[in-house]
């Protein structure tokens, strides 16, 4: 079903430091962080610290204070419709699939160029954050305090594009972009992730592994737009911006992951009903990847249509996960602040009106289908969920081969009982 929708669809719809108050550190508290100024070092991020965000913003401040929301809101819908936007097609991946040695520097200079026209139309940048900086960190970076450890998308794409080899890979490595959908935890303290950082972790290990159900002889490097940190949290008007750029930043992403939280119902969030809109239309991928607190074990598929039968049901002919897209006005929808639904209003009726660029919505239009715009409650996304059994499956693998070393090598034993030792302290 992932290589029918994915190849098919797309083949036929085609046709160091931080100088100022930083949060990096998890020995730090948010606290202290407000009061004096911490060295958190980003040589971890490596080649990557040229495309630093936050270096780019002390260089080439960004000044939008004459731009209202609804001239961004006008500006970014007027670009996706235009020929510039809808004319720019994913290179033909196929031969990808099976050829371990085959090259993907088009697909990296398509996605070079969606992300540099994207930033084009007038508002804050597209960033991102390298599940690198996830792992290191041990939490969500947010903007403005992590700004060294956020990228800048196209500087970090033009970087990777100037470094890779002939097969279009920085250190084996493929450049993906992946838009997060996820429901905040404690939304009236401004808290993204629980205590314990389950997304951030669970993000880092999806990122670490590297895998894709689609190019099983290939591993990618992935990077994540995640609003906590790719949108300013401290300045309202900038903030809005960002929001208004929304459906920008899902065209310049190759897929979308979204997390199935216990601990915050994820599905009526009206937030998270637009941005299944949004990736339903504009990504790259047809698929929605599936993440929850048990991630890398894969979902129970059984479980969830019958516990969310208003949510989840299974595909008619190959019995895979699919998603309905419910209306994020309706009302069932959840929100914080009702004064958001004007908002979200707004990018519904954007997402309606789309010219599609996902391959599945685009191939519905092509074929003429009386259904190929979004219909609440009936129209449904095909769910990734292989990609979680594939994870499972290495991160496995790797446990037992790092095992099998430290059994075999007592003194790195004893090294790592020190090191955990410290960590507890």
């Amino acid at each position: 079903v992932f290589k029918y929708t994915f190849f098919g669809l797309l083949a036929r719809g085609n046709r160091e430091r931080c100088m100022g108050a930083c949060g990096s550190c998890p020995k730090h508290s948010r606290a202290a962080r407000d009061v004096r100024v911490k060295q958190c070092s980003t040589e971890y991020l490596n080649w990557r610290r040229a495309a630093s965000a936050g270096k780019l913003q002390l260089s080439n401040p960004d000044d939008y204070s004459h731009l209202h929301a609804a001239a961004c809101l006008d500006n970014c819908q007027a670009f996706l419709r235009t020929t510039t936007n809808t004319d720019m097609l994913l290179p033909p991946l196929e031969s990808l699939a099976t050829d371990a040695t085959a090259d993907w520097s088009p697909y990296l200079k398509f996605l070079l160029a969606r992300v540099k026209s994207g930033n084009s139309v007038l508002g804050p940048r597209m960033r991102v954050v390298s599940w690198l900086t996830l792992k290191e960190l041990g939490r969500m970076a947010r903007w403005p305090d992590d700004c060294e450890h956020i990228l800048d998308a196209e500087q970090l794409l033009e970087t990777f594009v100037q470094r890779m080899n002939s097969q279009g890979t920085v250190d084996g490595k493929v450049a993906v972009f992946t838009f997060f959908s996820h429901r905040w935890e404690q939304p009236t303290q401004a808290l993204p992730d629980t205590p314990d950082h389950k997304k951030a972790r669970h993000l880092a290990q999806y990122g670490e592994v590297g895998n894709c159900p689609l190019f099983k002889n290939h591993r990618f490097d992935y990077y994540f737009w995640i609003d906590y940190a790719c949108i300013e949290q401290d300045q309202p008007h900038s903030k809005m911006l960002g929001i208004c750029k929304l459906p920008i930043y899902v065209a310049s992403s190759v897929e979308a992951v979204f997390y199935n939280s216990s601990t915050v119902a994820y599905e009526p969030r009206a937030w998270t009903r637009v941005e299944r809109m949004l990736a339903y239309t504009y990504t790259c991928s047809p698929l929605f990847t599936y993440m929850d607190d048990s991630y890398p074990v894969p979902p129970d598929i059984d479980a969830l249509i019958s516990q969310q039968p208003h949510v989840f049901r299974r595909h008619e002919s190959t019995g895979a996960l699919m998603m309905f897209i419910n209306d994020p006005s309706g009302k069932d929808a959840q929100i914080t602040e009702t004064s958001d639904f004007k908002l979200i209003g707004e990018l519904s009726r954007i997402t309606l009106n789309a010219i599609p660029l996902n391959p599945m919505m685009k191939q519905l239009a092509q074929d003429g289908e009386t259904e190929q715009r979004i219909t609440f409650q009936k129209t449904a996304i095909l769910v990734d969920t292989v990609h979680s059994s594939m994870d499972a499956r290495d991160i496995h693998r790797g446990q037992s081969k790092f095992l099998q070393a430290l059994n075999a090598d007592p003194q790195r034993q004893q090294q790592q009982q020190q090191q955990h030792q410290q960590q507890q302290e």
